[in-house]
């Protein structure tokens, strides 16, 4: 029976078969073990042992194995299953996410390693974002703008210059600025007239030291501004002394035109109009006293048109002995409109004090006015005094509707034939010079 069965052991090599021996299989999937073979056989392949080795870029994948699946790291987009491999990300992502400041890694975005996205605000990781000039309006260097819907870098932000400000043909431009959006908006235009531009070219002046600082059509005034240049007429009849060469109108007309003024010699046919005397932005009526210069005379003819002129905006200046006794009983319309009342009060020789707290007078210093000064009653109610000598009123001002009038003391518009008064505008007492120039110009509204 043994023999039997030891045959049909060895013809059918059953090893399982109780009480055929130890036979040992010879199946080469058969472990030791008893677990799986092949299993064995696949954790020793490089793209399926859990370990980055060979060309693999990625654990398992890329290279010359499967592709990698979103934020995996790879070399090219052939090791991608997306197809995309950013450079400056080198991982697996869902798009080509190559615009400036897109990145595909949690570390740059704050989002997840794969899916593309804007680069955290004000981080540059990639650099990409080099500062330019502020006068490009452009990249301002400090990181990305963080946008998901426009992602680029930060560009200058709207309050920055990108031009400075300038001034050339008296026009100034406000410097210009960028408008966050990386144009350069120029800055508005603003005239300096009455004024001209700096010496810098950068903005107006806006006080003035001489007349170049100001347009054509200004002069620099004793308060330091520009102000309209004058058309100023000097009034007395045709012939008389007051316009002779080398005589007082000649030394008014210069030194007026020094300044800056156009000045005309008048007689009573060339104002007694309102269209010729509206040509002018001053009238200065002459001195009456001595025979040569007569310029009363004229007074009754332009009475009238003085009146309607000065109650409209116009200037009138008179001086002297204007004033005096009976000059002008003939032109009531004229002595309503001048602020001192007429009278015989006069001194001779005196020394006038300029006050402060007028424009006409601030700042100047007493003089002596040879030879008489005339006050006639003094100031009427209402007038400003701005000189004085003693007690007495000596210069007063005062406006007239919408017209400005001064009356002057010492004899400014008084023959040199008839009085010994020139050294009031001889030079020889720059005050009093500056205080008859002013007079005229605070007339005329320019002061």
């Amino acid at each position: 029976m043994r023999t039997i069965c030891l045959a049909y052991c060895a013809v059918f090599a059953i090893v399982f078969t109780p009480g055929c021996g130890s036979v040992s299989s010879k199946d080469p999937d058969a472990s030791p073990g008893g677990g799986d073979a092949h299993s064995n056989a696949d954790a020793s392949s490089p793209c399926s042992n859990g370990t980055k080795d060979g060309n693999e870029t990625d654990v398992d994948c890329g290279g010359s194995c499967g592709p990698c699946s979103a934020g995996k790291t790879c070399a090219t987009g052939n090791d991608c299953a997306s197809g995309n491999c950013p450079g400056d990300d080198l991982v697996c992502c869902d798009t080509a996410c190559d615009s400036t400041c897109q990145a595909c890694t949690a570390a740059k975005t704050g989002g997840t390693d794969g899916t593309c996205a804007p680069v955290t605000t004000n981080m540059d990781p990639d650099t990409e974002c080099t500062g330019e000039d502020p006068s490009t309006c452009g990249v301002a260097g400090t990181g990305c703008n963080g946008s998901a819907a426009s992602p680029g870098c930060n560009l200058f932000p709207s309050d920055t210059v990108c031009a400075a400000g300038s001034c050339a043909a008296g026009t100034a431009t406000e410097s210009s600025m960028c408008d966050g959006a990386g144009n350069c908006m120029t800055g508005q235009t603003t005239s300096c007239s009455p004024y001209t531009c700096d010496s810098g070219g950068t903005t107006c002046l806006a006080a003035c030291g001489t007349n170049t600082d100001c347009v054509a059509s200004a002069f620099c005034n004793s308060a330091s501004h520009c102000a309209p240049r004058l058309k100023i007429a000097l009034q007395a009849e045709a012939g008389s002394c007051l316009f002779d060469a080398g005589d007082v109108y000649a030394r008014v007309k210069t030194l007026l035109e020094q300044r800056g003024h156009t000045v005309t010699f008048v007689s009573a046919a060339d104002i007694d109009t309102a269209a010729e005397i509206n040509a002018y932005d001053v009238v200065v009526l002459g001195g009456p006293g001595g025979a040569c210069a007569q310029p009363n005379t004229d007074w009754p003819t332009i009475d009238s048109s003085v009146d309607t002129y000065v109650r409209a905006g116009g200037g009138l200046v008179a001086a002297g002995w204007s004033v005096y006794s009976t000059f002008l009983d003939s032109a009531p319309k004229i002595q309503a409109l001048l602020p001192a009342g007429q009278g015989n009060g006069f001194i001779s020789n005196p020394t006038m004090t300029p006050l402060s707290g007028s424009s006409i007078s601030n700042g100047l210093s007493a003089f002596v006015a040879n030879q008489w000064a005339v006050y006639g009653t003094g100031a009427k109610m209402g007038a400003a005094t701005f000189l004085t000598s003693g007690t007495n009123q000596m210069g007063e001002a005062w406006t007239v509707d919408t017209g400005r009038v001064v009356y002057l003391g010492p004899m400014y518009f008084e023959a040199y034939q008839n009085y010994d008064n020139e050294d009031l505008l001889d030079g020889t007492k720059p005050d009093a010079i500056e205080l008859m120039l002013r007079a005229i110009e605070w007339a005329g509204g320019s002061l």
